[in-house]
């Protein structure tokens, strides 16, 4: 399961669709759950088998499995794989790319800071060992090690 928050798109007119309209409140929710469920697979929108499907719903939600097929909403493949339909129009994120742009000009930011403050702190380390600073003078090892005299 991924760790975080994912979201799943719901149409805000799911509920006035003929064909929902047309199922019980069990069938709804385990229609609901399909999609919330595929989301975590790493097919998005598809199940391995009509078994593995009924396994993830449970035996109360599984017995809506086959009125879903009937209804199309539900489609099952030649090889056995469930798939559910329009998932991957629906479940299309078009913030994605903007979210990820600004996430990665903040860790852009957040590294040139970083970058500064390192930097400004040697400096500061630097100016600490200066003849002036230290109280005292510099062996000749330091001054060697300094690269002279400074």
């Amino acid at each position: 399961m991924k760790r975080g928050r994912s979201w799943v798109a719901t149409d805000v007119n799911y509920f006035d669709h003929p064909v929902i309209q047309s199922l019980t409140d069990t069938q709804k929710v385990a229609h609901q759950k399909c999609i919330h469920k595929a989301k975590s697979l790493r097919n998005g929108g598809e199940f391995a088998s009509r078994h593995y499907l009924a396994v993830i719903l449970t035996p109360s939600y599984a017995r809506a499995i086959p009125r879903l097929m009937a209804e199309g909403l539900l489609i099952e493949t030649s090889d056995g794989r469930i798939i559910v339909k329009n998932y991957d129009e629906w479940q299309v994120d078009g913030t994605s790319a903007e979210r990820q742009r600004r996430r990665r000009a903040k860790i852009a930011a957040e590294s040139r800071e970083s970058h500064s403050v390192y930097r400004n702190r040697q400096d500061t380390e630097t100016e600490k060992d200066t003849l002036t600073n230290r109280g005292g003078m510099l062996s000749v090892g330091e001054i060697y090690a300094r690269g002279g005299a400074k």
